[in-house]
């Protein structure tokens, strides 16, 4: 076989050089008391599992792959919580599938603009890199990972991204203001222009309209209005930046056919 597949390993094992960019899972203690309470309410049964830390490892080894969250059914406002696979050649080459590089690319902008892995940015981020996932979602292609490149790539987001950072001198002195309503189902209309024929189900849990109505519903109309005004200026900004980065590296994260 030309290429031998083995998962990322733990930032622990690796130089710095060669975790650019990369996720990681949850703090190690936080998943294993999680755990722990699961196995303590389960009267006994999961203890076939063995014990909560090899449990909690076993489930990292058996989420770990390319598009598990299709298999899961996890919502698409949710973040990747895979690391990429990684494939090395007969000539010791590293290669990633193109999906794969999608979650690199939503690490570097959480680390980017560390607004975005919270609440209503968070579900829109990850959204967003969903909805572009598709477009190599059933093409099995793989690329040579090149963490200069990456650098590279953090950097242009950072640059692009710097007037949504109020410390930055790229700040604008001023907003613009698209938005006259403080109005929750107008602003969530608004927002769901930039996903076209995507449709959320409902409003329960980890859809935008719930951290919406979540965060804002209780403040006043005008105060909501600026803050939506701050919002749409970050996901208009957000978006141009990565449909830019997408474009300028179309052969990561576009088919071969449209590259």
């Amino acid at each position: 076989m030309p290429f031998e597949r083995f998962p990322f390993r733990q930032k622990s094992e690796l130089k710095d050089n060669q975790f650019i960019g990369m996720p990681q899972f949850l703090e190690e203690k936080g998943e294993s008391d999680f755990i722990r309470v699961l196995f303590d309410n389960s009267n006994n049964l999961l203890r076939m599992y063995g014990s909560p830390e090899e449990h909690m490892k076993n489930l990292r080894v058996f989420r770990n792959f390319t598009m598990s969250y299709k298999y899961f059914g996890t919502k698409p406002t949710v973040a990747f919580y895979t690391n990429p696979l990684m494939y090395k050649s007969l000539k010791n080459d590293f290669f990633i599938s193109k999906p794969d590089f999608f979650v690199i690319l939503e690490s570097i902008a959480v680390k980017g603009h560390p607004d975005l892995r919270n609440g209503v940015y968070s579900a829109f981020l990850a959204l967003f890199i969903k909805m572009q996932v598709e477009k190599v979602n059933k093409t099995l292609e793989f690329v040579r990972i090149d963490n200069a490149r990456v650098q590279f790539i953090a950097r242009e987001f950072q640059i692009a991204m710097a007037c949504c950072d109020r410390d930055s001198p790229k700040f604008p002195e001023s907003i613009p203001r698209k938005i006259s309503s403080g109005s929750i189902p107008q602003f969530y209309d608004k927002i769901m222009e930039f996903f076209p024929g995507v449709t959320e189900r409902d409003a329960e849990f980890d859809t935008i309209l719930h951290f919406l109505e979540s965060l804002y519903s209780r403040l006043p109309d005008a105060l909501r209005a600026d803050l939506f005004n701050d919002l749409l200026f970050v996901f208009e900004t957000l978006v141009n930046c990565l449909n830019d980065i997408i474009k300028k590296h179309s052969e990561w994260f576009l088919p071969t056919d449209i590259t």
